[in-house]
């Protein structure tokens, strides 16, 4: 079965065709957690791997979203749900393929990840939730650092880490020969995002405003980056503060100009999105990005 005729039979409806928040790939219903019945259908599902996402509450699991919204017993949505096969939409070329390595002595975070997240102004139990990332705790390659997989949709692609410690190599990326496609190919929490997007830095940044900021892994950006930026129709740009990225963002919108759609250029008053969460004039500030990017 498809999205479309789960929520068929499950009499749910749908966003009406030319609705703002109607996406292609996606179906928008009305969140049953935070606006039911409200007829904004913030809620998107998508029809290839059943993620589900809203601009407001963020993600939820499919079942427990299709029972929510139907008054159905979560044992009988299951069961239709099993009929659903996921498919790949057709914008996601993988290319040839090739294995992905994962390190081994990966593990869920530890006491001294969990201390660092929350020093940063992080749910830890968030981020394992939303953006699955693990640890390494004493290892020869990857001592003391969060494990950060990098997918396109739910298959992960490549992965980077980064160092609980500000001091040395802040992050370390898999290796071509380790990679599924190369990290410089996709934008990381791309599977999250939707209508809109955010384009920062670095999963970090990604991580402060949540689903729909996505990052290019650093302040360089390939041309296949550009290309999938350019193929959201609202595009904000919000790089660190700084003279250096503040200049190479300059430069990314005015590539990203001559697509259709709209772009801008953000500039916190923070250093970075994650320097903003540890202030209330910061968070207010995320708040309002994600309200006039991502949440229209």
């Amino acid at each position: 079965m498809t999205i479309i005729e789960i929520l068929d039979e499950l009499r749910i409806p749908t966003a009406p065709e030319g609705h703002h928040h109607s996406t292609e790939g996606w179906q928008s219903i009305d969140c049953p957690f935070c606006s039911p019945g409200s007829n904004a259908f913030r809620c998107g599902i998508s029809e290839s791997y059943g993620n589900v996402s809203c601009w407001v509450c963020g993600t939820h699991r499919l079942w427990d979203t299709l029972a929510e919204a139907s008054g159905r017993p979560i044992q009988e949505v299951g069961t239709l749900c099993q009929g659903f096969t996921r498919e790949r939409p057709v914008n996601a070329k993988l290319g040839p393929k090739k294995a992905l390595a994962i390190p081994d002595g990966l593990s869920s975070l530890l006491k001294p990840h969990r201390r660092y997240l929350e020093k940063r102004c992080f749910d830890a139990d968030e981020l394992v939730s939303l953006w699955g990332i693990g640890g390494f705790g004493i290892h020869p390659r990857f001592p003391w650092r969060i494990f950060i997989p990098i997918r396109i949709g739910e298959e992960i692609v490549s992965w980077t880490t980064r160092s609980i410690s500000d001091e040395g190599t802040r992050y370390i990326t898999a290796k071509p020969t380790e990679e599924r496609i190369s990290s410089r190919e996709v934008l990381y929490g791309s599977e999250l995002a939707r209508n809109g997007i955010i384009v920062v830095e670095g999963p970090t940044s990604a991580w402060s405003i949540g689903p729909g900021a996505c990052a290019t892994l650093g302040v360089g950006y390939s041309q296949s980056q550009v290309n999938l930026i350019a193929s959201y129709p609202m595009r904000a740009v919000c790089f660190d503060n700084e003279r250096q990225a503040q200049r190479r963002a300059r430069k990314l919108c005015r590539l990203l100009e001559v697509f259709d759609g709209e772009t801008y250029n953000v500039r916190l008053s923070s250093k970075d999105p994650n320097s903003a969460l540890a202030r209330r004039a910061g968070r207010k500030e995320i708040k309002e990005l994600r309200r006039r990017f991502l949440e229209v």
